[in-house]
């Protein structure tokens, strides 16, 4: 009886033991679900609030990319704008342009251009295209080549490697003077400085562009010359060749005439058909005369009707027309000046109606500037590029 007593208690005991082990293996489960969970509940709230950074930064980020990206997709197309309408106002003024720099602010914009072969300076402010001399104004930013060149005007450009070769001749207005002199300076594309090269006479640059033009006079000396200062600075030269004596006068140095042969024993239609022959090196066909000093030869030259009316007064001239649908070259590189080298490329470029002369080709690097009236040309120019309009 004690025995099964015993082994009762004992019993007991054990179920107390495993009861309590039990309720301790219960209670740190229970205690480590709920850690667990509690665990589970702080990383879905770290992996959000994670993921929320990161979509914050990804947005910033995106918008530290994409605004100034924007802005400068918005300040290029302002500045296309703005180089567009100083393109567009200077061709309205007929000036053919390429920028070559600009610089653009808030205030005002600056352009560097070529336009019609030679340096261009423009600024662009509150909405206007704004330049001094013609676009020359660049000139006055160097107090030393303004003071070389305020008295003087443009000549001729040359293109050399990518820079130009501007000529100038003093004075602009050929007032007060015995000898012009001519100014050679170097524009440089890359940096937009200009420095002095050279000064030589005028007249040595001037005979060799004539001679250049007219081969025959390539053996004759400058006998004389004048200056005369009309609307337009004129320049007379008579040349003398053996026994013979020419006369050619070029109107602002942007056109000639051709030479004429100044002989007294001669009548007057026989020295329009020498001079018509010698020009143009071509037989002059029909020669007629409506008054004494006043000869018309008309004849086929370089494949054209060609006519030319000689007057013989106190100022010999001589008035061209020829028939082209287009500017001829072949007849026109005799009245341009100063020449032309490149005359392989032409193209017209503007037409102006109801205005003499009124159409723009483009030559080579050159403007030249046409009167035509039923394909008939009576006028042959280098378009105007000097200082004063």
């Amino acid at each position: 009886m004690k025995n099964e007593n015993r082994d009762q208690s004992s019993k007991s005991r054990n179920d107390n033991f495993f009861l309590g082990r039990s309720s301790q293996f219960l209670a740190i489960n229970l205690k480590y679900n709920n850690n667990q969970q509690g665990l589970k509940k702080m990383t879905k709230k770290k992996i959000v609030i994670l993921l929320i950074l990161i979509l914050v930064l990804v947005i910033a980020g995106a918008g530290f990319w994409y605004f100034p990206k924007l802005q400068e997709k918005s300040n290029l197309q302002k500045e296309n704008a703005i180089t567009q309408a100083v393109l567009d106002s200077l061709e309205d003024s007929l000036e053919f342009c390429e920028v070559i720099k600009s610089d653009f602010q808030k205030e005002k914009s600056s352009f560097w251009l070529i336009c019609n072969n030679r340096p261009f300076f423009a600024e662009y402010i509150n909405g206007e295209v704004k330049y001094e001399l013609n676009g020359w104004g660049f000139l006055k930013q160097d107090l030393v080549i303004w003071q070389d060149l305020e008295n003087c005007d443009f000549y001729n450009s040359e293109k050399i490697d990518n820079n130009y070769n501007l000529t100038f001749y003093c004075p602009r207005n050929f007032q007060n003077v015995t000898e012009l002199k001519t100014k050679t300076y170097l524009f440089n594309v890359q940096t937009t400085k200009i420095e002095k090269i050279k000064e030589e006479k005028s007249l040595d640059v001037i005979n060799n562009d004539i001679k250049s033009i007219y081969p025959f006079l390539s053996e004759c000396e400058i006998k004389n010359y004048s200056l005369k200062s009309y609307e337009i600075p004129v320049l007379f030269i008579n040349y003398a060749c053996d026994e013979e004596e020419w006369f050619v006068m070029s109107q602002a140095l942007l056109s000639i005439q051709p030479p004429i042969l100044i002989n007294s024993k001669l009548s007057n239609k026989e020295r329009a058909k020498i001079s018509f022959e010698r020009a143009f090196d071509c037989k002059a066909e029909n020669i007629s005369s409506f008054q004494p000093n006043s000869i018309a030869i008309n004849s086929l030259c370089k494949d054209r009707e060609f006519s030319v009316s000689y007057v013989f007064s106190d100022i010999l001239y001589a008035s061209p027309t020829v028939k082209c649908e287009k500017l001829c070259m072949e007849v026109g590189k005799y009245f341009i000046f100063p020449p032309i080298k490149d005359t392989d490329e032409i193209n017209l470029i503007k037409e102006l109606k109801n205005v003499t002369p009124g159409i723009f080709y483009k030559v080579g690097d050159n403007i030249v500037v046409i009167a035509s009236q039923n394909s008939y040309i009576s006028m042959f120019w280098q378009k105007w590029e000097k200082f004063y309009e």
